[in-house]
């Protein structure tokens, strides 16, 4: 099983093979509960956002992650 950051990780760099831009990795777990780590990522279309969306949706199942929502 990989950890957070291992997961965090290859999301991002998913992501940035994809051309996403502005692409920035927050630390976040002495602040939530929630979760470990917050991602955020643009992209130049809506087109873009959502090919984005779904290939890390994509690598997140490769990984063996569970998807919340």
């Amino acid at each position: 099983m990989l950890s957070a950051k291992e997961v965090a990780l290859a999301v991002t760099k998913a992501l940035d093979e994809k051309k996403g831009i502005d692409i920035k990795l927050l630390k976040i777990d002495k602040v939530s509960s929630l979760a470990d780590y917050f991602l955020i990522c643009t992209g130049t279309s809506s087109t873009h956002v959502k090919t984005l969306c779904d290939y890390a949706e994509y690598t997140l199942e490769n990984l063996g992650e569970q998807l919340l929502g």
